[in-house]
């Protein structure tokens, strides 16, 4: 087997570990979207645990994808840093060639539709932190016409402590 072929079958099986992470990261934004919409609250700490667990599966695939392109990198005679896999195809087997297409095709899917669904969760917090602050201004006595900025600072706030409530 020739040195490049070794490499890309390494590439692969590290591709579709990559794969197989996103996936987990999809399933948990969904999760979390499920539980910010009040479908599963019970979920949010198992949740938080198994993020903790993605974070550190992250970390070992990025030390991993150092490792291939370094090894990539000697065999096109380039830096590392200056590896991608578009580099590296015209160098592959053609056999192997469609096999990484589609698994760099089928990442960056994934990488979007995780965009997408974090984005989602995103607005589902904002909206349920206005929610929340403008429970806080009426508790306060605070006009509800005042906004909060994405800092979470409040523009125009009549700084009453909460103690001051009415009712």
């Amino acid at each position: 087997m020739t040195r490049i072929r070794e490499a890309a079958l390494a590439c692969l099986g590290y591709l579709h570990k990559e794969e197989a992470l996103l996936e987990e990261a999809i399933k948990q934004a969904e999760d979390l979207y499920d539980a910010l919409n009040g479908r599963n609250w019970g979920c949010l700490s198992e949740l938080f645990q198994r993020h903790a667990e993605l974070g550190q599966k992250a970390g070992q695939l990025a030390i991993e994808r150092e490792e291939i392109r370094k090894r990539l990198g000697s065999l096109l005679g380039v830096a590392p840093e200056h590896v991608t896999i578009g580099s590296f195809l015209p160098e592959v087997p053609a056999d192997l060639q469609l096999a990484l297409q589609s698994a760099k095709e089928r990442l960056m899917q994934m990488c979007n539709e995780l965009k997408e669904k974090n984005y989602r969760n995103g607005l589902v917090i904002h909206g349920a932190l206005q929610v929340f602050n403008r429970m806080l201004m009426v508790m306060t006595g605070q006009s509800p016409s005042e906004t909060y900025t994405r800092s979470g600072s409040v523009e125009a706030m009549d700084t009453r402590p909460l103690f001051e409530a009415r009712g």
